[in-house]
């Protein structure tokens, strides 16, 4: 898995990061990893 630094790929990362945490949160979930994906990926799936 190639890894990637977030913040290089976009300059608001952590604020995205900050609001998927917390609509995760609110629904009774939790973030277990997190990959970065090609922009024209059409068909992903969970792993999980």
């Amino acid at each position: 898995m190639e890894k990637f630094d977030g913040k290089k790929e976009d300059p608001h990362f952590d604020v995205l990061l900050a609001a998927c945490r917390k609509e995760i949160a609110e629904r009774g979930g939790e973030i277990i990893s997190i990959r970065k994906i090609p922009l024209d990926a059409k068909n992903i799936r969970p792993s999980h």
